[in-house]
């Protein structure tokens, strides 16, 4: 995946850090996309990975 492409998608400064990695590894899990991410995201961390571990 393109970093500069992620940077776009998603403000990168307001993701957790390891969901930031995990978007950069390409390693997030397949029911949770960019879109997700981009589109009404908790500012709160742990709500950011309560929505990766669903």
């Amino acid at each position: 995946m393109d970093r500069a492409y992620v940077s776009r998608m998603v403000n990168l400064t307001t993701l957790a850090p390891d969901i930031v990695a995990a978007i950069l590894d390409d390693t997030l899990p397949n029911h949770v996309t960019l879109f997700d991410l981009a589109s009404g995201t908790p500012l709160l961390w742990d709500e950011q990975r309560a929505i990766i571990d669903r």
